[in-house]
């Protein structure tokens, strides 16, 4: 049986899915089919029912609740650490309230916080892919500041930017919750039985990832490389796993689920409309 798989093509989701790509594991039955796209298009991917399981905004599962159920394990948890605004040094925190700033997407758990934290704030939207696009635009003052998720949170100061706002440090304080930015999200229609079967298949390739992370280095830095992205350093993508694929990565604690649910709640989805896988 066929299960087609759209992730980002960031590190971590990389990293959490190797041990099925390259048959570290069995999957038998199933036969696993994968393609990497952008946060906002894996969303909208999402919404359109357009995949088996889909890597997706935490905010995003509101509009694709009907057809998904969350799954346990492969979430990206920010515990006092997430989405950063950056900017060229001199920008302060004061200055972001009516900044143009860019985000990686509308639908992006980050950017549903950010508008929260900043209502006043121009949010101009710019594709993360290669994610070096964003501080081109900072550089050439197409926006005076930038909401970064995924890699370029680990990059910017290599590029000369500081941080600004820390928008997990904002949730924490506020929730006293982690701040669950991305979750995989598998088909209803799949059925219990299957759900279960493909639930643990990739329960054990992320738990086979982390105890084997520095075997996976190697071809993380081999991918980067053919994505064309300059995040090729292996201490920088080590570090990145450290932050988003970890033990947070392998289930979904009870402050996570709960974390979920209240930045849920922003977008008037009541708790009885989750389903968890």
């Amino acid at each position: 049986m066929k299960i087609t798989v759209a992730h980002s093509p960031d590190s971590d989701d990389y990293f959490l899915f190797w041990a099925i790509v390259t048959g570290r594991i069995s999957t038998a039955p199933y036969r696993f089919s994968f393609s990497a796209h952008d946060t906002q298009t894996l969303n909208t991917m999402a919404a359109m029912v357009s995949s088996d399981i889909v890597a997706i905004s935490v905010a995003a599962y509101s509009d694709c609740a009907k057809n998904y159920a969350i799954l346990d394990s492969g979430a990206s948890i920010g515990r006092g650490y997430g989405p950063v605004v950056v900017a060229k040094p001199g920008f302060c925190r004061k200055d972001l309230d009516n900044a143009r700033i860019a985000i990686p997407g509308s639908t992006t758990t980050a950017a549903l916080v950010l508008s929260q934290a900043l209502p006043s704030a121009q949010l101009v939207t710019i594709p993360i892919e290669p994610f070096e696009n964003v501080f081109q635009s900072l550089k050439t003052g197409e926006v005076d500041a930038a909401l970064l998720i995924h890699e370029g949170q680990v990059a910017f100061p290599s590029w000369g930017f500081i941080e600004v706002e820390n928008l997990a440090s904002l949730w924490q304080v506020s929730t006293s919750l982690p701040l669950p930015l991305g979750i995989n999200v598998i088909r209803k229609a799949l059925g219990n039985e299957h759900i279960k079967d493909i639930s643990s298949i990739l329960a054990q390739s992320v738990a086979f990832a982390i105890r084997h992370k520095a075997q996976a280095l190697s071809y993380l830095t081999e991918i980067n490389h053919q994505r064309g992205t300059s995040f090729t350093d292996p201490e920088k993508i080590s570090h990145y796993l450290d932050l988003y694929a970890n033990n947070d990565s392998l289930r979904l604690a009870p402050e996570c689920r709960e974390g979920i649910i209240r930045l849920l709640a922003a977008k008037n989805m009541p708790m009885t409309a989750i389903t968890w896988a």
